[in-house]
């Protein structure tokens, strides 16, 4: 009984059109593209999952391996998974728009992404001597405890801001893919807007050990976002599906470089 739960469960999961979206296949929409008015909400709440499974995936790692191997072992662990769990379509998208058809510049991308995605995360700090600021009792449970925890959720939520973000400043046109111009027309100004607001108080809440830098790392994300979502737009000659999961993964990246260069200033 229980097996068939968690089958029925995940069915219903995969069905959803915003996990279609994200993590499905190229054949996630062979059929009729079907209603992607609310995709956008449902990219968010699965990346805020994806970012409560990083958590736990480093703190196993860690508890599994320990100090020896200081933060090489969950800086790899995450890395696979990113290569190879749900976030793998994003990854893919960006890697084929960054190495093309040739294999082997797309394997090339590859490692590159990988090598740098598993130094940046290794260069994490758990930052247990940096003071927070106060916050009331009903809503310190927002704000993980380890700093770098805090990182790890914020790149899901605003890789997923991107996908938001992008087709405000590239819209649907005639001939466009029917996937992006239906998860398009749910992003109205007013929520990408309003998405922004929430995750920059939450980013700001979240590196206020970082004095004034935390609205430099900021304003650095959403740029990075932004121009993530244009260039990778300009590459597919317009708005897809793709471009937009590969902006998305650029993102990811974008944040926890401008992090680790945001943290970096404190030194100089």
């Amino acid at each position: 009984m229980g097996n068939r739960f968690l089958k029925n469960a995940a069915g219903l999961l995969t069905r959803r059109a915003s996990w279609r979206f994200l993590v499905g296949g190229d054949d996630a929409f062979a059929g009729p593209v079907g209603d992607l008015r609310y995709a956008w909400a449902g990219a968010l709440g699965l990346s805020l999952a994806w970012g409560v499974v990083s958590i736990w995936l480093w703190s196993l790692a860690w508890w599994l391996f320990g100090e020896p191997t200081g933060r090489l072992m969950p800086a790899a662990v995450l890395t696979t998974a990113a290569l190879l769990g749900p976030p793998r379509r994003c990854v893919t998208a960006a890697l084929h728009l960054l190495g093309g058809r040739d294999a082997t510049s797309r394997a090339l991308a590859a490692a590159v992404a990988a090598v740098v995605l598993a130094a940046g995360l290794a260069s994490l700090q758990p930052d247990y001597y940096r003071q927070d600021a106060h916050l009331h009792w009903a809503v310190a449970w927002i704000r993980p405890w380890v700093k770098l925890h805090r990182v790890l959720l914020l790149m899901p939520l605003w890789g997923a801001w991107s996908m938001l973000i992008t087709p405000q400043f590239v819209r649907p046109r005639e001939g466009s893919d029917p996937v992006a111009a239906a998860f398009a027309r749910g992003c109205s100004p007013l929520i990408a807007t309003a998405v922004m607001g929430l995750l920059l108080a939450l980013t700001v809440t979240y590196l206020n050990f970082l004095p004034w830098e935390q609205w430099g790392v900021s304003a650095a994300i959403i740029l990075s976002a932004i121009a993530a979502g244009l260039l990778c737009c300009r590459a597919e000659g317009g708005l897809t599906r793709r471009a937009l999961l590969a902006g998305n993964a650029v993102t990811q990246l974008a944040v926890l470089l401008s992090y680790l260069a945001g943290r970096n200033l404190l030194y100089w």
